[in-house]
C-alpha cells in the first residue's frame, strides 16, 4: 500500500479567528459505479465472468438496502452501515413527523479500511480553485452534510461562496445521479463563507451539490469561474 499516493489541495480558511491557516481537500480522481468496479475485478479475476460480477454486486447492494430499511445493522468489506433517525422530537412520547424528521444511514470504516487509510502518501499543493465547500446543513431535518429536504433551507459553508460576476453558468446547483442538473432559483444573501438557498423540488435520489461563482480572494470577480463540488453525495428521501 505504501504507493497509494492522493493529492490534497489547500484552501484559505475564511473564517474569523482562523488567519493563515488551511482546508485540505482531497483532488478526486473521478468516480466508480458497479459497472465499473466489476469491470477491475473482471481485469484482475479470469476465473469470474463480468455478467456474474455485476449480477452479484447489485443483488449485495439491494439486500443490504432491505436490510437496512428493516433497521439491521449491515457489515461488509467496507465496515458498518446503520440506520438513523435525524431532527429533534418533542418530547419523549412525541410521534415521527415526516416534515421534520427523516431516515438516514451512517457509515463506521471498519479496521481494513482504517489500516488501508492510514497507510496512504499524501502531496499537498495550493489550490487552483479558491472556492470550497467544507459542509451544509439541512434546517428541517436538522442533518449536517447527509439528506436535504425539498423546499427546505439549506446553509452552505466553506470560502469564497459568493455568487458575483455575470457569467451566464454562475449559480447553485444538485446533480442527480445520471448527470441531470437542478439549478437553485431561490439564494439568500450569502457571504464569502456562508450561503443559504432554498432545495428546489428534487426527487428522491443522491445529489451532488455544486457551486459555480467567479468570487476571487476577498470577493473580488474574477474573470474565469470557479466550479466546486462537494465531496459528499446528498440524499434527498
Amino acid at each position: 500500500m505504501a504507493d497509494v499516493k492522493l493529492t490534497v489541495e489547500l484552501h484559505k480558511s475564511g473564517l474569523k479567528g482562523q488567519s493563515g491557516k488551511y482546508t485540505g481537500i482531497v483532488s478526486h480522481g473521478g468516480t466508480f459505479d458497479n459497472d465499473d468496479i466489476a469491470a477491475e475485478i473482471a481485469a484482475e479475476r479470469s476465473d469470474l465472468r463480468l455478467e456474474t460480477i455485476k449480477m452479484v454486486l447489485t443483488a449485495a447492494d439491494a439486500m443490504k438496502r432491505k436490510l437496512l430499511r428493516k433497521g439491521f445493522v449491515v457489515t461488509d468489506g467496507l465496515g458498518m452501515f446503520k440506520t438513523t433517525v435525524n431532527g429533534v422530537f418533542n418530547g419523549e412520547k412525541a410521534d415521527y413527523d415526516s416534515a421534520v424528521h427523516s431516515i438516514g444511514v451512517a457509515f463506521t470504516p471498519g479496521a481494513d479500511l482504517r489500516d488501508d487509510l492510514s497507510d496512504i502518501s499524501v502531496d499537498t499543493r495550493p489550490a487552483t480553485n479558491g472556492t470550497t465547500i467544507n459542509s451544509v446543513y439541512d434546517v428541517i431535518s436538522q442533518t449536517k452534510n447527509t439528506t436535504i429536504t425539498p423546499g427546505g433551507p439549506l446553509y452552505i459553508y466553506g470560502t469564497q461562496l459568493r455568487l458575483v460576476g455575470n457569467n451566464e453558468t454562475n449559480g447553485v446547483y444538485f446533480v442527480s445521479s445520471d448527470g441531470t442538473e437542478y439549478k437553485v432559483s431561490d439564494i439568500g444573501n450569502g457571504t464569502l463563507v456562508e450561503l443559504m438557498v432554498v432545495v428546489p423540488q428534487l426527487p428522491e435520489g443522491e445529489y451532488t451539490l455544486k457551486i459555480v461563482t467567479q468570487c476571487g480572494v476577498q470577493g473580488r470577480v474574477k474573470k474565469s469561474v470557479n466550479t466546486c463540488e462537494f465531496d459528499t453525495a446528498l440524499t434527498v428521501l
